[in-house]
């Protein structure tokens, strides 16, 4: 297996010695981005699956730590940090990087590093094995115990709020809501039947269910508010905040300012139909405030309707589930959160490269053309890595649905898709894409108010005499300089 790096630094020439020792090591190492800023660096993050970064302390627009810092670089992203101008190396390990590297170094130093952090990668890739061990003991749990039901037990301590007898217990806090992706998965593979007993809300960062909720501010954001109700006088029709009501100073009485009246009873002569909030920090006015979550675990705070749901159910072990807790029959779980169908380059390259041996015979038109959604990086920011994926898949169905059966889409990274439209000149396919975008754009402002998506198409006919790596690159590259 090869491991996807990116090369983040300042310096020229380090930068393309770094990318020499890569090529030599092409059997462990493909990259995919160099970059000189930091900043720039970021979107790799979210345009490819990166595993492992080489990093240089001494960035022109931020440290290495500042950069280590914005991606939230945990242990499925290896780090490989280097400096020449300074020491750095306590620092870096208290940071959790799989090696810190002094310039200039060797380079049997520089394989020694990346053979560490080839199996740190191979330790985490193995985490599919785990899940089918995990499974299998509780398979057998329930069947040597005669457990009918595996229900989960409110406990406070737990990351979820919620164990699951023998599967939690093995899974440390900072991977506790992998039981609920085991059971899930163990249920479409019709080894347990579940049975729904509440929903679940948790942190869309690091999946927590312990939050703080509280309404802020639609304009600042800020939480810092006074709450005033809203009255309506029935006699006149005069609605305003409670202080508009302010009477004479005798005790709790109300003076409409419209019609001088005093108000007697509520619910005869007046109501409270509403409250008005006033924000403290920016000194707006308004009846429908933003209710949002912060994470007593990581901290981040989020809007409530970007929270990951999910479900807890109690399970019923199968006819099938019997049979592999008893070992007559192997547990081997699918993979259950890849996008390999949709990121399926290699496929797509193939079908591209017979639809130009064909034309060659042919009278008939190709077209290809490729979508940047450029700021859906912002998007992902905000809605939390768990969500990522699922946005992805979204996306991908809608796309799909709206092209011919004939026509082909995959993403080539997470946010740029490729089409291939066969029998359709240019005009057509461009009249297609502009329909998949207003749709697309449609569906993330229905979704997330405020966010206006930011789509740059590039369209290209399908020669003959052709490659199809040639062609994808120049639409690539094309795109890449506008």
């Amino acid at each position: 297996m090869r491991l996807n790096c990116v090369i983040v630094d300042s310096d020229k020439e380090s930068k393309e010695l770094l990318a020499n020792l890569i090529q030599r090591n092409s059997s462990q190492l493909k990259l995919v981005g160099s970059s000189e800023s930091g900043r720039e660096a970021l979107g790799f993050f979210y345009r490819h699956q990166i595993d492992l970064i080489f990093l240089n302390v001494e960035l022109e627009d931020m440290s290495g730590f500042e950069f280590m810092d914005e991606i939230d670089a945990s242990e499925d992203i290896q780090t490989i940090l280097y400096s020449e101008k300074g020491d750095y190396a306590l620092q870096a390990f208290e940071y959790g990087v799989t090696d810190y590297l002094k310039k200039p170094f060797s380079y049997a130093r520089f394989n020694k590093a990346i053979n560490r952090a080839a199996e740190v990668v191979r330790n985490v890739n193995e985490f599919e094995d785990l899940e089918n061990i995990l499974l299998e003991k509780v398979l057998r749990y329930m069947y040597t115990r005669e457990i009918d039901m595996l229900s989960p037990i409110p406990v406070r301590e737990a990351k979820l709020g919620f164990i699951y007898p023998m599967l939690s217990t093995n899974l440390e806090f900072d991977e506790e809501q992998k039981a609920l992706k085991i059971l899930k998965a163990a249920e479409e593979e019709d080894l347990l039947t579940g049975d729904f007993v509440e929903s679940l809300y948790l942190c869309n960062t690091c999946s927590n269910a312990y939050m703080h909720f509280r309404e802020s501010c639609p304009f600042c954001s800020s939480t810092h508010l006074k709450t005033e109700d809203l009255i309506h006088h029935f006699p006149c029709a005069y609605v305003g905040p409670a202080s508009d009501f302010e009477g004479d100073g005798e005790r709790d009485s109300m003076e409409c300012p419209k019609c001088s009246r005093y108000l007697k009873h509520i619910g005869v002569d007046y109501d409270k139909p509403s409250v008005m909030y006033n924000c403290m920090n920016c000194d707006h006015s308004f009846q429908d405030p933003q209710v949002k979550a912060k994470c007593n675990n990581c901290g981040s705070d989020t809007r409530v309707e970007h929270l990951t749901k999910s479900m807890l159910k109690a399970y019923r072990m199968t006819e099938l589930g019997e049979d592999v807790a008893m070992g007559k029959i192997t547990v081997r779980l699918k993979e259950f959160d890849e996008l390999s169908e949709i990121m399926d380059m290699s496929y797509f390259r193939k079908i591209l490269q017979q639809e130009i041996e064909r034309i060659e015979n042919t009278d008939l038109d190709a077209t290809m053309a490729m979508i940047r959604f450029a700021n859906l990086p912002e998007l992902f920011k905000e809605t939390g890595e768990s969500m990522q994926k699922d946005l992805v898949r979204e996306l991908y169905e809608v796309i799909t649905e709206n092209i011919p059966v004939s026509d082909l889409a995959v993403f080539e990274d997470m946010i740029t898709v490729m089409m291939l439209f066969t029998d359709k000149d240019t005009d057509k396919a461009e009249a297609i894409v502009e329909e998949i975008i207003r749709i697309v754009k449609e569906l993330i402002a229905d979704n997330f108010q405020g966010f206006e998506l930011v789509a740059d198409p590039k369209i290209k006919e399908v020669p003959s005499g052709t490659y199809a790596d040639d062609l994808i690159t120049e639409l690539v590259e094309n795109q890449q300089k506008v």
